[in-house]
């Protein structure tokens, strides 16, 4: 559902050829979505060449106020 969606989105903008890459957050879903698009997009006889490649980060917030001890460092 989300593959077509996407999809539909590319086609409208008429982009459909001239996608070279789609960023997404790293959701167990977007495997499945990535794996979709691309059966969809090579059943067209776009993007023959699609190479899935994904880098996951993950960033995790440790505090959201510096300590006066890093403060002290910095000035």
């Amino acid at each position: 559902m989300l593959a077509a969606s996407i999809l539909k989105t590319i086609e409208d903008f008429g982009i459909t050829d001239k996608v070279l890459a789609i960023t997404s957050d790293n959701a167990s879903n977007m495997d499945t979505m990535f794996t979709e698009l691309k059966t969809l997009l090579q059943a067209r006889g776009v993007m023959n060449h699609v190479h899935k490649q994904q880098d996951r980060f993950q960033f995790t917030i440790v505090s959201s106020k510096p300590s006066v001890e890093f403060e002290n460092q910095i000035f």
